[in-house]
């Protein structure tokens, strides 16, 4: 028994110290190392534009309820091509607001509508196609909405 556990012990040192070399060897590789700079340099910059998103949305959610509901639209609602940071974003800048997208043709339901599009923006085409009123413009493509037909 003795004998097993020493046997056991030594191949697990094996494996330990073989997985520490193959670890400094493709760290010292110049094209693992490249690889991990732009890994890198994706993860600062996903970082940076949900800084870039929670700036752009800091001003309408003082305006907004702390909770509650809106609804959601950005280029794509319109059948227009969206560049636009997203719902997701918006959900996670507007947090614990709960934000539901607007699907095109169908009746909103909720009193405030965040618009998120693409600059530059032609609010009389989102005012007459979805019925809405503009309640302020923030700039970079960001306006809040007003509903007042038939809101909850």
């Amino acid at each position: 028994m003795l004998i097993l556990k020493h046997s056991l012990f030594k191949g697990l040192v094996f494996i330990a110290v073989a997985l520490i070399s193959l670890l400094v060897n493709a760290y010292q590789s110049p094209y693992l190392k490249s690889d991990f700079g732009v890994m890198l340099s994706d993860m600062v910059n996903r970082r940076n534009l949900s800084t870039n998103v929670d700036k752009r949305f800091e001003k309408i959610k003082k305006a907004l309820p702390v909770n509650g509901h809106v609804a959601y639209m950005n280029n794509r609602t319109l059948n227009l091509i969206d560049k636009s940071g997203g719902l997701y974003q918006t959900q996670y800048s507007l947090s614990p607001l709960l934000v539901s997208e607007v699907v095109s043709g169908t009746k909103i339901k909720y009193e405030w509508v965040i618009g998120d599009f693409n600059p530059p923006v032609d609010v009389s085409v989102v005012t007459s196609r979805m019925h809405l009123d503009v309640n302020q413009d923030y700039g970079d493509g960001v306006i809040l909405f007003h509903n007042a037909g038939d809101s909850q």
